[in-house]
């Protein structure tokens, strides 16, 4: 349900059985002892910022997951690795802004739009590759450290402005 777990520092583990369909919104937000979690395939729908300011260190969304939605992820300050499926298309508004430690992060092609401040202040970033169609406002801002490769063409992708404010470089493939 909508803020099951919110604010639960003392939650270090928790199973989440194949009978769950949907993860509400917030329902683990601001759990700093969760380090880990295991989302089943069951699993379709995974609501507003519903992990944010947890504790996760590492995650991997199952196949059954196509939106990574607003805010889900942000403010996981020790967030490193993350694992996104190929059934994934986009990427939500703010999903991992101010993940400070995400170092490992590959975006499949089937992601074809990263929304607005998806990856706002994400300076452990320093190599990502990506094929969209669109990427929201202030989508890569300050991301200090990162080397961004587009597989696209300039005219073929619908950036908005200051998406890449404070990169590193942004590399054109095409």
């Amino acid at each position: 349900a909508d803020e099951a777990f919110r604010n639960c520092k003392g939650l270090t583990n928790i199973t989440i059985p194949s009978s769950v369909v949907s993860i509400e919104d917030y329902a683990f937000s601001g759990c700093k002892g969760l380090t880990n979690i295991t989302i089943p395939s069951s699993v379709v729908k995974i609501g507003t910022r519903a992990f944010q300011g947890s504790g996760l260190t590492t995650i991997e969304l199952p196949s059954s997951i196509t939106s990574i939605g607003i805010g889900l992820f942000s403010s996981c300050s020790d967030l490193v690795s993350v694992k996104i499926p190929s059934s994934v298309e986009s990427i939500g508004q703010s999903a991992f802004s101010n993940c400070t430690s995400l170092t490992n992060l590959e975006l499949p092609s089937s992601v074809k739009s990263i929304g607005d401040m998806a990856f706002y202040n994400c300076t452990g970033l320093t190599n990502l590759q990506l094929s969209v169609e669109s990427i929201g406002i202030m989508a890569f801002d300050g991301c200090e450290n990162l080397d961004l490769v587009i597989d696209n063409s300039e005219d073929n992708v619908k950036v908005a402005s200051k998406a890449f404010q404070n990169c590193k470089s942004v590399t054109w493939k095409k």
